[in-house]
Formats: structure tokens, C-alpha cells, sequence
């Protein structure tokens, strides 16, 4: 049930047109919406949707296998960086995660080999 939730967020995002499209004030303001709200769960879902689609295609090189507050992390990111809240939201929660876990040298993902 819990991995069908962000699949059921992502499809209403692409339903309505607007996926990706938006802002960083607009998560902020939904993440900041009161606990078990509408906009708290838009939040929720939006995160942990592109957070999986960005591990789907291997736009990650590292990201813990279950972590108890993923809005936490935005939240607190978005905050730290108002002169970015302009920008497109999934753009920023990739943003906000390499900064909570940055990419080591050994987790980088193997260089593509030369064309020939």
C-alpha cells in the first residue's frame, strides 16, 4: 500500500498536466499545510514520487533504503535556500537530497565507455 501511494501521485500529477511544473513555493506551501491535510499528503507523495523516479533512472548515486522524514529534509532545504524557491520543485528535492547525502567517490556510478 505504501509504494502504491506515490505511484497514485504521480499519476494524478501527470493527469492534470502540471507534472514537474511546480515551484518550490508551492511544495513549501503544501508541505507546510497542517499534518493529515490534503497539502501534507500532496507533499508527502510529491517527494517520494521523484525521489523514486530519480533512483529509476539511476539520477542517484546514493539513497537510503528507508528514511522516517523525506519532507523534512526539502522542507528544511527550501527554507535554507528562499532565492531558489522560484525554480521547479522536483529540480529542488534532487537539490535538497544530494546536499542531506552527498555522492562519494566509490558511489559513483561507472563512467559510460568511450564511443567508438
Amino acid at each position: 500500500m505504501r509504494r502504491a501511494i506515490p505511484v497514485v501521485f504521480l499519476l494524478a500529477l501527470l493527469a492534470s498536466g502540471r507534472a514537474g511544473a511546480y515551484t518550490g513555493n508551492e511544495l513549501l506551501s503544501a508541505c507546510e499545510d497542517r499534518e493529515g491535510s490534503f497539502g501534507d499528503g500532496f507533499c508527502l507523495g510529491y517527494i517520494v514520487a521523484n525521489l523514486q523516479i530519480q533512483r529509476s533512472f539511476g539520477m542517484r548515486c546514493t539513497l537510503p533504503v528507508q528514511h522516517e522524514h523525506p519532507q523534512g529534509i526539502v522542507v528544511k532545504w527550501l527554507k535554507d535556500h528562499p532565492a531558489a524557491l522560484d525554480l521547479r520543485a522536483s529540480h529542488l528535492i534532487a537539490l535538497a537530497y544530494d546536499d542531506a547525502f552527498p555522492c562519494e567517490e566509490s558511489a559513483q556510478p561507472p563512467a559510460s565507455p568511450p564511443a567508438d
